[in-house]
């Protein structure tokens, strides 16, 4: 049988499929049965500091090609994770951590009262289109957040830190400079694109409630 193991940032995976962060993530069990069904690693739904109702339903659609989403980091706020997600190591693969803030702050606090040793890594988004107050709407694609953040994130865990960017910057390529110059151990190519709208003409309004 073909070995399909690969190593990255020191973390070992049977096979290099990854269960992106997303609604498949909210919990163990969710991540648990990925990993049954053949994933080499999971990462959990973006945590934030306070929970969040995110966007209200639909807040997918299906497009030409894919999906249209926007689900507004809806989470159960970093309390509620930190029980969620303890007791890791049974599961069988690496699983990294997704945290968002709305400042370098947030980012901090996260790194430092959420992630645990048993999470193989983190993944430090920076790059929602559609969420006011976070990501590319914040703000937080600039080289120099990005330095910041990867260096405050960096002091508080000693797990390998992963920064998530996205696709619309005009300095992709500057951005992602910037995080390894923070001292990141990887990079996370890309988020969703967007901004982007789907019209209802029977409506006449966007199909996408956000």
């Amino acid at each position: 049988m073909t070995n399909l193991a690969v190593e990255i940032a020191g973390i070992r995976l049977k096979n290099p499929t990854i269960l992106a962060s997303g609604v498949m993530g909210l919990s163990k069990a969710s991540v648990g049965d990925m990993i049954d069904h053949g994933a080499g690693g999971c990462v959990i739904k973006s945590i934030s500091k306070e929970p969040r109702q995110g966007h209200k339903a639909p807040n997918m659609h299906p497009v030409e090609g894919g999906f249209l989403n926007a689900v507004g980091y809806s989470n159960p706020g970093y309390e509620a994770a930190k029980q969620e997600f303890a007791d890791l190591n049974d599961l069988g693969a690496p699983i990294w951590a997704s945290i968002t803030g709305q400042n370098v702050d947030d980012y901090s606090f996260l790194a430092e009262n959420f992630l645990s040793d048993e999470f193989a890594g983190v993944e430090v988004v920076l790059s929602c289109p559609h969420t006011p107050g976070f990501g590319t709407m914040a703000g937080q694609n600039t080289p120099e957040f990005v330095e910041e953040v990867t260096k405050r994130v960096k002091a508080k865990t000693k797990i390998p830190v992963f920064i998530k960017l996205s696709p619309n910057s005009d300095r992709l390529g500057e951005v992602a400079k910037a995080g390894e110059a923070g001292g990141a151990d990887g990079i996370v190519a890309v988020n969703t694109m967007g901004p982007g709208m789907y019209i209802d003409i029977k409506q006449r309004a966007s199909v996408l409630n956000f």
